[in-house]
């Protein structure tokens, strides 16, 4: 297990390769979606991301080093949900796996802003305060558009008044 500058490269790395990845996803979402409000929000989410790339490299450029291979194999959660946001059959499957990745990059933003708080807060790490509020923004977002979504699919033309009669039955 690598340890100290080494570790903090690789998983600097790491989250570099999944924040390029999701504004990968929101490109290609906003690109297929047909509801305005989530198309408009995946649209300003992958501009944030795109800044959120900028504060990793910014980072790694900060503490001297450059970023390192990330291995498939070190990605394959990443991979397949990735490729289920890009490929999937519905709106609604493609947008949670993407909430996801969003989720993977909100634990990351915590770990490193724990990291930063125990290193005493280096000025180096701090563009990733930033990253961490926004993606905390984002999730919240995916998940409110998310349910929004799963309730105009349950609830439309004929299918509200069939769920009704399923659900008191």
């Amino acid at each position: 297990m690598a340890q100290g500058m080494a570790f903090v490269v690789q998983e600097l790395s790491d989250a570099l390769a999944a924040e390029r990845a999701i504004v990968e996803n929101e490109r290609a979402l906003a690109e297929a979606v047909g509801d305005r409000e989530l198309k408009a929000a995946l649209e300003q989410m992958a501009s944030q991301d795109e800044g959120h790339v900028a504060n990793y490299e910014r980072v790694l450029e900060g503490l001297g080093q450059k970023p390192v291979k990330v291995e498939p194999d070190d990605r394959k959660v990443v991979t397949a949900l990735k490729k289920v946001a890009q490929q999937g059959e519905e709106e609604l499957e493609r947008l949670s796996a993407h909430a996801l990745l969003k989720h993977k990059a909100v634990e990351t933003g915590e770990i490193f802003h724990a990291l930063s708080q125990q290193l005493g807060k280096p000025k180096a790490m701090k563009p990733l305060d930033v990253n961490l509020r926004e993606d905390r923004g984002h999730a919240k977002q995916l998940k409110e558009l998310s349910l929004k979504l799963a309730q105009e699919q349950a609830t439309a033309g004929a299918g509200l008044e069939e769920l009704q009669q399923a659900v008191q039955a």
